[in-house]
């Protein structure tokens, strides 16, 4: 028997195999047969468990520590991301050998230069393999275009007068009078920043923000960058040293993991090794310049939207080395755990008693949670949603007159998570529900690192959907408060409809479960139950959303009491407080 494992929508002769298995959204033959979601969430909690003992572990032993900071526990979610992808891959491997018990294997030979970051399953399937069965490959017939982007002269040009008047702002300030350091996207906090006086705020960025520059220079905030804290030569000379020994330390160590039956460590070592030699330096580099910083200003507070991410652990971590307070500001519906523990930071602002029950059931400490409601909610709080669907509908060409549908899934791209298909089934499903109701208006709103607005065009030319607006970096909020009715796929989606009193239909079990309590969502987990939900809330016959709010308010954001931002403020500005 002849089987094919193809990745990353890769088209292939299918008349010449018995059988073709597909990670993507592909119409040949799924990984679904192999791994189901009760498979990946078994996968998953193996793989956090023993990728953090591990990092404990070399964490005891002091093994990767520079000025005080832990490295590997900033690469954390990198390396969670790398082994839960590889443990996937290998297990959808192994069920097809036991299942089916191909003669031959046939992979591609990955050429596009991210198999190391992404692995594809040349990456590691030989070495699980049984003998009796032949590895073949076949050759790549898509190429990715990686080639540079650069900036125009125009834009380049406003970067350096911008950075002028910057520095100008500046220099006007006194030093040493910031006391609280954010290092956030803005549209997440802006009616937080407007709570604050600029003039004791240092916006951190690692680039000149140049859509937010008017607002941050008219704020007052003192807005800086990594590399105004420049970092000396013998500095740079000792960053080089580092990387290699902590390289050779990395190699040398006998801490092993171990999953199942397999010893994922060679893997590990080998994605360590190839990502340090290429950003290592930098990440050294940063923490430097981080200490450069907090040495400078009276920094009390740091805000950050996360603390997995790489560069906003290594902030956190030297932080705590400066007597400074340390947040993390949760700014969505937490649905895995290693998008928020291991917690680093000292708090986290969580929205409501819903958010801290999750937290505290995944092992955060009580004590670590600040139930303050959601900041950025504060925004469209006083505007009505009849003139912002005005501007929706002026915006996107739609019809005023019309309800307008919002679908919104979880991140759909297929280079991490080989179970995304679920997602892209579920979309179809969704689709193909909605096209059922007459008179309604319908946009699909991407998660903003989805790349995939082709393969969506292509799923709606499919099934001759071509009227159905795809967008991605329109305003969520706005969205939110503005169209009728939001149907969800394990997205934020479902509490931003909550919290501007809007029709939420949730397409999935899990979200259902988890807001049982509250009982304010439509079931729409199947077809039918989709199509007949919508059509009740359409003829106004269903009335959950309205009268069961307050009791949902309260769980899941603290009421919507219109004092989050004001409170978080309160917080930042006398981090003491929490000491008493």
């Amino acid at each position: 028997m002849r089987i094919a494992l193809i990745e990353e929508g890769i088209k292939i002769k299918s008349s010449e195999f018995d059988k073709v298995i597909s990670f993507s959204e592909d119409s040949y033959v799924n990984v679904s047969d192999y791994l189901d979601l009760n498979d990946f969430n078994e996968i998953y909690d193996t793989v956090y468990s023993n990728l953090y003992l591990w990092i404990d572990r070399q964490s005891n032993k002091k093994s990767f520590v520079y000025l005080g900071t832990d490295i590997l526990k900033a690469y954390g979610k990198e390396l969670f991301d790398f082994l839960m992808n590889v443990c996937q891959k290998e297990y959808v491997v192994r069920k097809v050998i036991e299942r089916e018990s191909p003669a031959e294997l046939w992979i591609i030979k990955n050429d596009r230069g991210d198999g190391i970051r992404h692995p594809n399953l040349d990456f590691f399937i030989s070495d699980f393999i049984p003998s009796g069965i032949s590895l073949k490959y076949f050759e790549q017939n898509q190429k990715e275009n990686l080639g540079a982007v650069s900036l125009r002269g125009g834009q380049s040009h406003l970067l350096r007068i911008s950075d002028l008047a910057r520095n100008l702002l500046n220099n006007l300030r006194r030093s040493g009078k910031s006391n609280i350091l954010i290092f956030s996207d803005l549209n997440k906090i802006p009616v937080l920043l407007e709570s604050l006086n600029g003039r004791d705020v240092i916006f951190l960025r690692e680039k000149i923000p140049l859509r937010l520059m008017p607002y941050l220079m008219k704020k007052g905030v003192n807005l800086k960058l990594l590399s105004d804290f420049r970092v000396s030569v013998d500095q740079k000379e000792n960053i080089g040293v580092q990387v290699n020994n902590f390289t050779d330390r990395l190699n040398s160590s006998t801490e092993r993991i171990i999953i199942g039956s397999g010893d994922f460590t060679p893997y590990i070592k080998k994605y360590l090794t190839s990502v340090w030699r290429k950003e290592l330096r930098h990440s050294l580099e940063s923490i430097l310049q981080a200490h450069i910083l907090f040495k400078k200003y009276r920094i009390s507070s740091l805000l950050v939207d996360e603390d997995r991410s790489k560069l906003n652990n290594l902030l956190v971590q030297v932080a705590s080395q400066y007597k400074c307070k340390s947040y993390v500001n949760g700014h969505g519906d937490p649905f895995h755990k290693i998008g928020v523990l291991p917690l680093s930071a000292d708090y986290m602002f969580v929205w409501g008693k819903a958010q801290k029950e999750l937290l505290n059931e995944w092992g955060l400490e009580e004590g670590k949670i600040l139930i303050t409601g959601c900041s950025k909610y504060d925004k469209y709080l006083h505007t009505s949603s009849a003139l912002i669907k005005k501007t929706i509908c002026s915006d996107l060409k739609l019809s005023l007159s019309k309800p307008i549908v919002l679908i919104a899934t979880c991140p759909l791209k297929t280079g991490r998570n080989i179970w995304k298909h679920i997602a892209w089934s579920k979309l179809e499903e969704i689709l193909t529900a909605v096209d059922k109701i007459m008179g309604v208006q319908t946009i699909i709103k991407l998660h903003p690192g989805d790349n995939i607005e082709l393969q969506v065009h292509k799923l709606l030319n499919r099934l001759n959907l071509n009227k159905i607006r795809v967008i991605k970096d329109y305003d969520s909020l706005s969205l939110a408060k503005g169209v009728d009715i939001l149907i969800t796929y394990r997205s934020t989606f479902a509490i931003d409809g909550l919290a501007y009193q809007k029709p939420v239909i949730l397409t999935d079990e899990y979200t259902m479960d988890k807001y049982e309590t509250v009982n304010i969502f439509y079931d729409g987990t199947t077809q039918d139950k989709l199509a007949d939900v919508l059509d009740s809330i359409l003829n106004g016959l269903a009335r959950r959303h309205i009268e069961r709010w307050r009791a949902a308010a309260n769980y899941c954001l603290n009421g919507m009491d219109k004092v989050a931002s004001k409170d978080i403020a309160s917080i930042l500005t006398v981090p003491s407080a929490m000491d008493n």
